[in-house]
């Protein structure tokens, strides 16, 4: 009887949810809500905010906290976080300025519409609604005087579209990954998904992306006229949180440490460079040298465990669970060499973990060459792009990297550019410029 039971459920949340899908569209053709009074804050719809802990939440978290700190009142909507906390996830919640109003949505049975029946866009078109709902009920009888959503996911966005022709009030989109075009799993791109992309890129008052060559992509795709309300506004490196330079324990040890700091998943495949890795290992065995080590520091999804596991020099290798940033950071202080992962599908991004490698003081290398990686690393003189699946090549660029030492001086000036601080001011100057013609 089961089967039937579980059955009705996805039907009766079919229909309850092309009932609200109706209401919504509705509501948004007739801006049913326009007349309201505005307030003085803005709406803010980030799915994941801290004490969650993920790529995603370092952005929001610095615009909402520039933000409260310039004067201008926010309010966060969020998921209810996991219910596993952590020591890192902890320490980003003390950040949040005490003057950022932060409201969850409820935390109850989540609809399961037939998604043959129903359309379903990147995580979840019943999140939107659920999104909008709550943030039409958090503000009742005033509505904001802007609404800024921040993706993935992008439901925020569909969230954000509603509500913005609803009250009638403008809309900002922050890309901090790609929507249709990203070439990773974690955006699950259906029919529908493109037509949104579209109607909510018309509709929005500014599009915000985070690297050149995503911006130039997007306009190529999504047609040029786009760069009118198109804004360059890339991530940066926390400046609070880096620590003063500590003795490295390498000195003492005479260890050699090579460190990865963050997550290794699908978009970071790190089996390549473990296979290089092991044979240059071998060639420096056999050699009578062993001083080199790996150490790997974040989270890792199961083909990352497993090809660490399998794994040839398993007493060369330290794994780490993730820990909070400024540990994080003195980690990477502490290290001779920083590794990133740069494959061709992360030709337009820019991972975060790069200005905090940058930061750190400590050279990078890339193991994989091109794109925005490749392209920062020679401005700022940072470090060296190598080309994957070469030894080779990866020993001289490790043994050249060694040589050089820290690079405080090359790069502080493109730090100095790229603070999540200057982030979050542009962004508020696209806030109230869009406020000011409203």
């Amino acid at each position: 009887m089961r089967p039937r039971t579980l059955n009705r459920e996805v039907l009766a949340d079919t229909i309850s949810c092309w009932l609200e899908y109706a209401h919504l569209q509705s509501r948004a053709r007739f801006q049913t809500l326009q007349r309201l009074p505005a307030g003085d804050d803005v709406l803010y719809i980030a799915w994941a905010f801290p004490p969650d802990v993920s790529g995603g939440v370092y952005r929001p978290l610095s615009v909402a906290n520039h933000f409260a700190s310039v004067g201008q009142q926010v309010t966060v909507v969020a998921r209810e976080p996991a219910e596993r906390r952590s020591a890192a996830g902890d320490a980003l919640w003390q950040r949040v300025d005490a003057r950022v109003r932060v409201h969850r949505l409820p935390d109850g049975r989540r609809r399961t519409p037939s998604h043959r029946a129903f359309p379903r866009v990147d995580s979840s078109l019943p999140a939107a609604m659920e999104l909008a709902r709550e943030c039409l009920r958090l503000y009742g009888d005033r509505k904001p005087r802007l609404v800024l959503a921040t993706g993935p996911p992008f439901h925020d966005f569909v969230a954000g579209y509603w509500l913005s022709k609803i009250w009638k009030v403008p809309l900002i989109v922050d890309y901090r990954d790609e929507w249709t075009e990203c070439p990773f799993a974690f955006v699950r791109v259906g029919p529908h998904d493109a037509i949104w992309e579209r109607r909510i890129n018309a509709a929005a008052a500014a599009v915000v992306f985070v690297s050149q060559m995503q911006m130039e992509h997007h306009l190529r795709v999504f047609g040029p006229a786009l760069a009118e309300k198109a804004w360059l506004i890339p991530n940066g490196w926390d400046q609070a949180t880096v620590p003063e330079p500590i003795p490295s324990v390498r000195a003492i040890e005479r260890v050699l440490i090579i460190t990865f700091a963050g997550t290794i998943g699908s978009h970071t495949p790190v089996d390549g460079f473990l296979t290089a890795f092991a044979q240059l290992l071998a060639e420096r065995q056999e050699a009578g040298v062993s001083s080199l080590r790996l150490q790997i520091i974040g989270r890792r999804d199961r083909a990352a465990r497993e090809a660490l596991a399998s794994f040839p020099f398993q007493e060369l290798l330290d794994v780490r669970d993730e820990m909070p940033q400024p540990d994080a950071i003195a980690a990477m202080q502490a290290s001779d060499l920083l590794l990133i992962i740069n494959t061709t599908s992360l030709s337009r991004y820019i991972p975060g973990k790069l200005y905090d490698y940058l930061a750190s003081g400590t050279p990078v290398l890339s193991y994989g060459q091109g794109g925005e990686i490749e392209r920062i690393l020679a401005h700022t003189q940072a470090g060296v792009a190598v080309r994957e699946n070469h030894p080779a090549a990866l020993r001289e660029a490790i043994t050249g990297l060694l040589a050089r030492g820290t690079h405080h001086a090359t790069s502080s000036e493109w730090l100095a550019q790229h603070t999540r601080a200057a982030a979050a001011d542009q962004l508020m100057r696209v806030v109230r410029q869009l406020t000011a013609d409203a």
